[in-house]
């Protein structure tokens, strides 16, 4: 079975008679999910990481933590190795099989800060490194992170840019990771551009390991590599303009484009316009412009080379009312102008030239009016908000360097974005109404919600975030947006398919100021009280968030697959389905005589509807003079934020009376949620009961 669909489609249905004229093409490249089990190829990982002297502290430590992050998530058939670079470069981990991460993490953790930068010494080093080792079939990538200038070797972005294309060649794909605002955001897009991967702005600690988990989401679900599209062109054609922001080989009557490897799911874009001459639109009747070809290389089935080639024609008419433009290929078109407007503006904001960069965008937005009113058209309404809000940026002469590299990003991001959240065929949609007054509706919701994605082959921790995402909007909106009206609806909406799951929510109440709100829950996070918390484990669960606040709020959440479908027929339902369907959550606490030490036993699922049986009985045992709590959390199935706040104002009570709690056993979900609040930071976590009755 094919793994790659092809379409061709053009701005308009038919040319005129007698004229010279442009027509733009939109040619689209679909990945669908693998109906059966897919294994994956082995993976050759390169992490080439910055160690000089402006890495120093918190950026070195979130460095290594994320780098064992990344390594965590691959397996025994995968290859490691890591490179370290300030103005020495050090192999600090050949190329190894990861038998043995213990062995590995802990040197990866012995990193410590240097000197200058030597980019392109790191680099080359991790190449040659995947270069000496390459197996043909298996996947070779490399990951670039650094916060500064190179200052040492080979810093010409030219010099650079070549070396990534040449490996590309080779099949060794670069990816970078820009940190803080200090790096060089266009050689980092250069290189990863002509390196076949991705270029990720990470501008606070918590982007990183998230950075990091992007870049395993696209390992491990490939499902094709080369991709390449390719256009011959019949005489009187040219190609006039490529607005598609990806590197080929162009002449008059031909394109070679390189579009990289390619994910279960993924929707590829590529946008030209071409210059069809007035002899060719001599009279009625169909026009043969040439043949488009798309090709790659499987990696799951037989792995052969896949090959469609489509015929590029058009009818030719007389005059008469000007034709309907096609609407997707009018989107695409606008939304590649856009990409190219960030990155000019990026570039005025260099040379001073600020104030022509925010008209621009704006009269960009304003291009847009007529299309963004159209209902499917989201994608626009949310880049018209970021043309505007950046213009605005510019003009309040924002922190520069800042701004600089988030516009860069950003036109980055659209190019990977469009085409993600497509409806495409098989997309199942599920709706619901929650009544205020009954809140135990939402455990239907989520049931659902569960079984569809359990029934898709979504792994365990994506169907574990889009729960937790889905349970926190429902509580916010019951809690906020119904404002206690008994008669007050929530309306839930997810969009489903083998690619990813679309999650929106909405209520009719006062609404709020979002980025306010999420802005004091980033730095209240620690505070005591069980409420709050909630936007922001949102916003670091999903991998989009969008939330308009006026007339009421709408919530919208997506989380991308990034595993491989698993079939599985009358698979049984897992414990926390289980959980959902009946199995009621308890609270029960033996005490322990040496020491004064209590364990409190959980089990269930610990939300907003459940965590007062919990500061019922921590309130209890405080008053009884018990302050030394064991927290069993090991049949927890889920917990949310309002959840997890119930231990935060308690350990601080119990810290006040020479106490602690320490959490026992956390499942992974439930680790997560803790991680991703920063609880950690203040609580002690033990995974057996020993232990955790040794801190005391």
């Amino acid at each position: 079975m094919p793994i790659m669909q092809v379409a061709l489609l053009k701005e308009l249905p038919r040319l005129a008679v007698g004229k010279t004229q442009d027509l733009h093409v939109l040619v689209r490249l679909e990945f669908p999910a693998p109906q059966e089990s897919t294994k994956r190829p082995p993976i050759h990982l390169a992490l080439v990481l910055d160690r000089s002297g402006s890495m120093a502290g918190e950026k070195l430590e979130l460095t290594k933590q994320s780098a064992v992050f990344f390594m965590n998530w691959l397996t025994r058939r995968d290859f490691l190795t890591v490179v370290t670079y300030d103005d020495r470069v050090d192999l600090l981990v050949p190329h190894t099989p990861l038998t043995d991460k213990r062995a590995i993490a802990e040197r990866i953790k012995s990193i410590t800060s240097g000197g200058q930068t030597n980019l392109s010494g790191g680099w080359v080093r991790g190449m040659a490194e995947l270069h000496e080792h390459r197996e043909p079939g298996h996947l070779h990538r490399l990951v670039l992170l650094t916060d500064g200038q190179a200052n040492s070797g080979v810093t010409a972005p030219e010099q650079l840019a070549a070396i990534a294309a040449k490996n590309r060649q080779r099949e060794i794909v670069t990816t970078t990771v820009g940190f803080g605002n200090d790096f060089d955001e266009k050689i980092l897009k250069s290189i990863a551009e002509s390196g076949g991967g991705r270029f990720h702005y990470v501008k606070e600690a918590e982007g990183l390991a998230k950075a990091f988990q992007d870049e395993f989401g696209e390992l491990a679900t490939m499902v094709g590599q080369n991709v390449e599209l390719r256009a011959a062109l019949n005489e009187g054609v040219t190609v006039a303009d490529v607005l598609t922001d990806i590197p080929c080989d162009r002449t008059d009557g031909s394109l070679r484009v390189p579009m990289g490897d390619a994910r279960a799911g993924d929707v590829k874009l590529f946008v030209f316009k071409l210059r069809i001459a007035d002899k060719l639109c001599a009279q009625p009747g169909a026009a043969a412009l040439g043949t488009l070809t798309a090709r790659c290389d499987a990696l799951s089935g037989d792995m052969l080379p896949e090959s469609q080639s489509l015929p590029l024609e058009s009818d030719v008419a007389d005059a008469g009312e000007p034709p309907a433009l096609h609407p997707e290929v009018r989107r695409e078109v606008w939304l590649a102008h856009s990409a190219r407007l960030k990155l000019a503006a990026a570039r005025h904001l260099d040379s001073g030239e600020h104030h022509e960069a925010a008209q621009a965008l704006r009269r960009h937005a304003q291009a847009a009016e007529e299309l963004a009113r159209q209902p499917t058209e989201q994608l626009v309404r949310e880049e018209v908000a970021q043309l505007l809000a950046a213009a605005e940026e510019i003009e309040r002469d924002a922190d520069r360097p800042s701004l600089s590299k988030q516009l860069v990003h950003s036109a980055t991001q659209l190019s990977a974005r469009r085409g993600t959240y497509r409806m495409l065929a098989g997309v199942k949609k599920i709706q619901a109404v929650v009544a205020a007054r009954r809140p135990e509706e939402i455990q239907d919701v989520l049931l659902a919600l569960e079984r569809e994605l359990h029934d898709r082959g979504f792994d365990v921790e994506r169907i574990g975030r889009a729960r937790l995402i889905l349970q926190e909007l429902l509580d916010n909106a019951v809690e906020h947006g119904c404002k206690g009206r008994t008669d007050a609806v929530v309306r839930v909406e997810g969009h489903i398919s083998d690619a990813y799951v679309r999650l929106i929510v909405t209520d009719d109440g006062p609404g709020f100021d979002y980025e306010a709100k999420l802005t004091h829950e980033k730095e209240h996070v620690l505070a005591p009280g069980q409420r709050g918390r909630g936007l922001l484990l949102i916003q670091r669960l999903a991998d989009r968030v969008d939330f308009q606040c006026n007339n009421g709020t709408r919530a919208e959440a997506v989380v991308e697959r990034r595993a491989l479908r698993i079939a599985a027929q009358h698979a049984p339902r897992s414990a926390a389905e289980k959980a959902l369907a009946g199995k009621d959550f308890s609270v029960q606490h033996e005490m322990r005589a040496e020491k004064g030490v209590v364990i409190v036993k959980l089990k269930g699922v610990l939300d907003a509807h459940t965590f007062e049986r919990v500061e019922e009985t921590v309130t209890d045992l405080f008053a009884r003079g018990y302050y030394k709590l064991i927290v069993d959390m090991a049949e927890v199935d889920y917990i949310s934020s309002a959840g997890a706040g119930v231990f935060i104002g308690a350990l601080s009570e119990a810290h006040e009376h020479n106490g602690d709690i320490v959490l026992l056993g956390p499942t992974h979900t439930v680790r997560e949620v803790f991680d991703l609040l920063g609880l950690t930071q203040i609580f002690r976590v033990c995974d057996d009961l020993v232990a955790a009755y040794a801190l005391f």
